[in-house]
């Protein structure tokens, strides 16, 4: 919606992207290991946004937006503004697959992010996260939580990313 503002304090998807804005996987630049293959945008890859995140993005230079069903894939031109990048973009190459716990309670548990195999060096765990990384991408996912939709879409891939995750795992394990 034109004109439409958001206040930070009542925006999850807001607080989760300022508690996630300084921080990066290592402590330093991790796309000089790979010549930033993740941020090299093209017309076949993307990442999914969450509920919320294309009226945030819209109007960002170099970002498309590709709908399918009720999911919406943001394809960028390979440059960005850091503080106008998507929740995936800021926690990759980790996912955090949400599971339901006792009572009302969902659990986090951060697992590498079985699409990130073939194209980040860091997935396959030879490299460890800086642990700032991992405890803020936890912090800023429980965050995320308060919102009902972006709970119900978390649950929903996360149920996908684990069975890509089983299918990856029986596959090495053919191959060792």
């Amino acid at each position: 919606m034109p004109g439409t503002v958001i206040s930070p304090e009542s925006s999850p998807l807001l607080r989760a992207y300022a508690t996630l804005d300084r921080t990066t996987p290592l402590a330093i630049d991790c796309g000089l290991l790979c010549d930033h293959r993740c941020c090299k945008g093209d017309d076949d890859s993307g990442m999914l946004l969450l509920p919320g995140e294309e009226l945030l993005l819209k109007d960002e230079e170099g970002y498309r937006f590709l709908h399918g069903g009720d999911e919406t894939l943001l394809i960028c031109s390979g440059t960005c503004r850091r503080h106008l990048r998507p929740f995936a973009c800021r926690i990759f190459p980790l996912f955090p697959v949400v599971t339901p716990g006792s009572g009302d309670s969902l659990n986090i548990r951060l697992i590498t992010d079985p699409r990130g195999f073939s194209l980040c060096p860091l997935a396959y765990g030879r490299i460890p996260l800086h642990g700032i990384f991992r405890y803020l991408v936890r912090r800023a996912t429980r965050i995320l939580l308060e919102d009902p939709p972006i709970a119900a879409w978390l649950l929903k891939h996360s149920n996908l990313i684990t069975a890509l995750e089983e299918v990856r795992f029986s596959i090495e394990s053919r191959q060792e």
